[in-house]
């Protein structure tokens, strides 16, 4: 909010714009009009008055009039402008009345108050501090609801200059709602088209005032390809229902996820990116593996990592090598994307490029042996000295023999020891 000080400041002059001056009426053709003169208040005589620049003509349009202030006293005060014709015909003198303030210089506001609804009038309002001066800028404040009904309302504030005079006043409407929020009851969704309040598809949840981070499974099911909006709302106990949260999203048959990576990698070192493909691929498809540019996108300076040419495999796993012209960053990502048909809009994953891979956990990509090298990260069976972050269901085959350093276990990641198998965790 942006307040001003509450008056006119009129220190130079005065700009007056006329639409239209007509030259005295005449039953023929009009001739040329030769001079336009304004005065303020006394008339000085026909010609002698402030000469106002003009282009000839019988109509002059858009006249300016620059009055000059310095000279004339607060107050009301009329101008008259008139123009005259090559005949030495004066028109009636058109007159526009003004005031000119008695304001010298700009002083500063001494006061900021407040009111809801009713005035309880100038002064008595509730006072907001505030840094002195000629103008108040972004002033925020806190506003107690404690005293005000539910429902809608208007915010009023003002200000008043040093001189005691106040500003025209700014007005916000505004809407309080319920303190203590009923427990949500319903959340609910729909794809495109509303069935009407209550009538969407229901999300289970547990009572509660308010919901973060709700995972839930959408059913697409006679959901077209192509672009969409999935809808959701909730409703409280009192029956009162949330305003619409808007998502677009895609439906399409050809999707391709990375299943496991590590978290980041360095340059001119080996390491794997394992993916899972959907839907139909035809003959002599390739998939890649993309690098963004050093911001994420996938526009300009896409570098490709590695390909594979499949077009019935649903799950590869590249192992990529990121170049030593690639700029070390935080802000890359990676993709995968199909040839044939060409499938661009895939999901993408973070992935940091360091100058280093000492640091760097190796992270198993695919579900699969644990002596299986390209189940990992780094393309090899981990040793003693490797701490490894465990993503997938990994299996420990019959009769081996393993050990790795420390082993991070993820959400999704577990191990299962088949007959005399085991690991040795060093510590």
């Amino acid at each position: 909010m942006r307040l001003y000080k509450p008056y006119i400041t009129m220190n130079k002059s005065l700009l007056f714009v006329f639409a239209t001056v007509l030259c005295a009426s005449t039953a023929y053709a009009q001739p040329a009009l030769n001079r336009i003169e304004f005065f303020v208040d006394t008339d000085p005589g026909f010609g002698a008055a402030t000469l106002v620049p003009f282009s000839g003509s019988t109509v002059a349009t858009n006249i300016s009039v620059d009055v000059p202030m310095a000279s004339i006293p607060a107050g009301f005060h009329r101008l008259f402008v008139r123009a005259r014709n090559a005949n030495s015909q004066w028109s009636v003198a058109a007159h526009y009345a003004f005031y000119k303030d008695a304001v010298s210089g700009s002083p500063d506001l001494s006061r900021i108050e407040y009111f809801v609804d009713a005035d309880p009038g100038f002064g008595a309002a509730t006072n907001l501090p505030f840094t002195t001066g000629p103008t108040a800028t972004d002033v925020q404040f806190t506003l107690p609801l404690d005293n005000v009904a539910i429902g809608f309302h208007n915010l009023f504030v003002r200000s008043q200059s040093a001189e005691g005079r106040w500003s025209v006043m700014s007005r916000r409407p505004f809407y309080k709602d319920e303190v203590n929020q009923p427990d949500i009851v319903r959340l609910e969704y729909f794809v495109d088209n509303d069935p009407g309040y209550g009538a969407a598809t229901a999300v289970a949840i547990n009572r509660a005032v308010m919901i973060n981070n709700l995972s839930y499974t959408v059913d697409l099911n006679g959901v077209t390809n192509g672009a969409h909006r999935l809808y959701v709302r909730a409703q409280n106990a009192q029956g009162r229902w949330s305003n619409i949260s808007v998502r677009d999203f895609t439906v399409q048959d050809n999707v391709i996820t990375i299943t496991g990576a590590p978290d980041g990698w360095c340059r001119n070192t080996a390491f794997n990116v394992g993916y899972t493909a959907t839907g139909t691929y035809n003959p002599g498809n390739v998939f890649t593996l993309q690098l963004s540019d050093a911001t994420g996108g996938f526009i300009n300076n896409v570098t490709a990592l590695g390909s594979i040419s499949s077009s019935t495999l649903t799950s590869g796993v590249f192992m990529p090598t990121i170049p030593n012209n690639v700029a070390i960053g935080s802000g890359y990502r990676l993709r995968v994307i199909s040839s044939n048909p060409g499938v661009t809009n895939m999901p993408t994953l973070d992935f940091p490029v360091g100058t280093t891979c000492q640091c760097l956990t190796m992270s198993s990509v695919r579900p699969g042996d644990w002596s299986d090298a390209t189940c990992w990260s780094r393309n090899r069976i981990p040793i003693g000295t490797d701490a490894v972050r465990l993503r997938h269901l990994i299996t420990i085959p019959d009769g081996f023999l393993g050990n790795a350093r420390t082993l991070i276990y993820d959400v999704t990641g577990r191990l299962r020891f088949n007959v005399n198998a085991w690991l040795r965790m060093n510590p």
